[in-house]
């Protein structure tokens, strides 16, 4: 989300509001935990389909919505997953 609105900022002309938000968001990240690699995530992911055996699409959504991370990317990890 700050990404986004940096990028946006830069696209105004709003370097100053853009400098304000990337620090703001390097002092943020000191506090976040590292993100998942892609085999992390896969790893949660599969357990999860295998813990509510979602071998379909109706049930894939359980699996979604068990695992704790929420993103798109999480999503499209799912998705490669699940027929």
């Amino acid at each position: 989300m700050r990404e986004d609105s940096i990028q946006q900022f830069r696209s105004a002309n709003r370097e100053d509001l853009a400098e304000k938000e990337a620090q703001e968001l390097e002092i943020l990240k000191n506090y976040l935990p590292e993100d998942l690699t892609d085999e992390e995530l896969d790893k949660i992911i599969q357990e999860t389909i295998k813990e509510l055996n979602a071998s379909s699409k109706k049930r894939f959504w359980k699996s979604y919505q068990r695992s704790n991370t929420k993103s798109t990317r999480k999503s499209r990890q799912q998705k490669k997953l699940v027929n």
